[in-house]
């Protein structure tokens, strides 16, 4: 995907938190980054439960925020809470509105 800034004639190519942001705002960011990690073992999923795992610390500032978050085992309806009004979900929602 990319996108026009508008007025500058400029493009950018939006990353999958741009793209997720889009498709359903702060919670699908949250929502997105919890099954990118978890499916890279850096995160554990179990029942409602949500624990990072020590390893390679993540390149995007929203991965880097829920693994800092998540050090304990932390129900996923407050990492949900929690994470979408974080600065770094923020961000993506003010670049885009840019």
């Amino acid at each position: 995907f990319r996108w026009i800034v508008r007025g500058s004639g400029e493009t950018r190519t939006l990353d999958v938190y741009d793209v997720a942001f889009l498709a359903g705002g702060a919670r699908h960011v949250v929502d997105s980054a919890v099954t990118a990690l978890h499916q890279r073992g850096s995160l554990v999923v179990n029942n409602a439960q949500v624990r990072s795992v020590e390893g390679k610390q993540p390149l995007h500032p929203v991965e880097r925020a829920m693994v800092a978050f998540c050090r304990h085992p932390t129900d996923i309806d407050i990492v949900r809470a929690v994470l979408q009004r974080s600065p770094e979900v923020e961000k993506i929602g003010r670049g885009l509105a840019t």
